[in-house]
């Protein structure tokens, strides 16, 4: 133990607080404006405070379930299906049964209560029991022990992390504007042909400057059975863009001293982050993504990313897309999200037990390609906006691999913070 640092238990600091579920055959006790959390809401990248989850219960809901309000500045910890997904109370807020949430006592900041819990997963896992599915009991929680030091020590730590994670948070959030941006133009431009049809109203485009205005014709035509503007074409989703599958790199293990690459499977598209297995590098660069490159999973899960996770190999199942003559890779990747409902639809309808779609699908995928001057003065807009996204996702990759090297050791007292200081005042 450093020195000045002493052990807890999790019992002796905290006051533990359950969470509860109204009857879902009574309407009455939702939508009530009072936020609610399910483990679903953690599931995906999520700030590390909570104000709510995509539910909210009502009072009369409140009363009539174990739920119960837990103050801001709370953890929030998920201690089944599945243990250990975190996060903080940024206001007064419930929870359904499968949290415990934990309020620190005054000489415990809940932060670092956060960022402990946030790497010890396999610590609450390992003290959780049941059969069908693992818990972690409250009485089981309360034995778990942790290292606690000085209150202002734990300030300094927090506040070293939390900068870094601020950081990763804004080019979350970034990321996810400029992705909305683009997407709001996509779907105006290419899909509901706004520009097009204010043209045919002879209305005004006040939103738009003349020499965008000006690029966009006046009239609809016929093409494969779809309206589309007059001068612009229907191509398949095969036409405009190659999809790469990608290898069964259980048969590539990288030999002996020989350099390897992180695996990409469906997995780890779904999270964005990579996993342990391994994979030689001696294999075709079609094989090997990088931070930009749109990947398309067929099977299974059927999803379509700009990965920013590093560099890596493709597994199978995995498509590599990449253009087709002058087709942005935003424009090719809107295009897939648009017709994800239907591929869904199809994967779903399969009576094997891996749902998937069929490179015949891709064919009968229609997108509609506007004139090359549209696409030219589409591209300068969500072109940029496209590459501000990538950048501020890979610049969140490396600001969270330096958060996670200090995390552990900051919290365990191998490394101190002046040290933890500099590294942190340096990579932001």
């Amino acid at each position: 133990m450093v020195k000045g640092w002493r052990e807890v238990s999790i019992g002796d600091v905290t006051e533990m607080v359950g969470g509860g579920t109204p009857s879902t055959a009574d309407l009455a006790n939702f939508d009530g404006g009072i936020p609610w959390l399910t483990p679903r809401d953690l599931s995906g990248v999520h700030d590390r405070y909570m104000a709510g989850g995509a539910r909210t219960i009502s009072r009369l809901g409140l009363e009539r379930s174990s739920a119960k309000l837990i103050p801001a500045g709370s953890v929030l910890l998920t201690t089944r299906a599945p243990i250990g997904y975190v996060a903080m109370a940024k206001n007064s807020i419930a929870t359904n049964q499968g949290f415990r949430s934990l309020v620190p006592c005054e000489e415990l900041a809940p932060e670092f209560l956060y960022y402990w819990l946030l790497i010890n997963t396999s610590e609450l896992e390992r003290h959780a029991s049941g059969s069908t599915f693992k818990e972690l009991s409250g009485r089981a929680l309360a034995r778990i022990t942790l290292p606690l030091p000085p209150k202002w020590e734990q300030r300094r730590i927090v506040a070293t992390l939390g900068s870094l994670d601020d950081k990763i948070e804004l080019n979350h959030r970034m990321a996810m504007t400029l992705d909305e941006a683009v997407k709001t133009l996509f779907r105006s431009w290419f899909v509901e042909f706004d520009p097009v049809r204010a043209k045919i109203k002879d209305a005004r485009i006040t939103v738009l400057p003349k020499h965008i205005r000006s690029l966009f014709p006046a009239k609809l035509v016929k093409d494969r059975a779809k309206a589309v503007p007059w001068g612009w074409s229907v191509k398949a989703l095969d036409e405009i863009a190659h999809f790469r599958n990608g290898l069964a790199l259980q048969k590539y293990r990288p030999r002996n001293g020989e350099r390897s690459l992180p695996v990409l499977k469906i997995a780890q598209l779904r999270s964005e982050k990579i996993g342990e297995e391994r994979a030689s590098s001696n294999i075709h660069s079609d094989f090997i993504v990088e931070d930009g490159d749109l990947v398309f999973s067929w099977s299974a899960s059927l999803m379509a990313k700009i990965w920013c996770g590093g560099r890596a190999a493709l597994n199978q199942h995995l498509f590599k897309v990449t253009s087709i003559g002058n087709h942005p890779e935003w424009f090719i990747f809107h295009w897939l999200h648009e017709h994800m409902t239907e591929f869904r639809s199809i994967a779903s309808d399969k009576a094997t037990t891996m749902g998937h779609i069929k490179r015949t699908h891709l064919s009968d995928a229609l997108c509609v390609v506007p004139s090359d001057r549209v696409m030219r003065a589409a591209d300068e807009i969500c072109g940029a906006m496209h590459r501000r996204c990538i950048a501020a996702k890979s610049e969140l990759r490396r600001l969270a691999r330096l958060r996670n090297v200090l995390l552990p050791r900051l919290i365990s007292g191998e490394v101190r913070i002046p040290k933890a200081e500099k590294l942190a005042e340096n990579a932001t």
